[in-house]
């Protein structure tokens, strides 16, 4: 069988973001009905974003092998930051995506492709 993430996927960027954004999107509503039941509100994406993308960053980096001392561990958090930022916004596009009304054109040209 052929797999579709690799270790090597995850030392780079695009693929942490796909990974981020997957297991956010799979994973929101279960940490949502927990968070509630505890808390009485629902948890922030970017929150569960952030603590996903840090968590996945440090895995991928300690299951590569990767020594941790004071420098790296500080690079690792703002790689970290920087993945959140990239991979909340990608969540928050793909989550509106389904709630805005497909019907409508969003282009200034009509059907004949004549410009408004």
């Amino acid at each position: 069988m052929e797999q579709f993430i690799t270790m090597e996927n995850l030392t780079t960027m695009s693929g942490l973001i796909l990974v981020v954004v997957l297991l956010t999107q799979n994973f929101k509503d279960i940490i949502d009905s927990i968070y509630k039941k505890a808390f009485g509100k629902t948890l922030s994406t970017k929150y569960l974003v952030f603590v996903i993308s840090q968590g996945l960053l440090f895995l991928s980096k300690y299951l590569l092998g990767t020594d941790f001392n004071g420098q790296e561990i500080l690079v690792n958090f703002i790689n970290g930051c920087i993945l959140s930022g990239v991979a909340v916004k990608s969540v928050q596009t793909l989550m509106n995506k389904d709630s805005n009304n497909s019907n409508k054109v969003k282009s200034n040209t009509d059907i004949s492709g004549e410009i408004k």
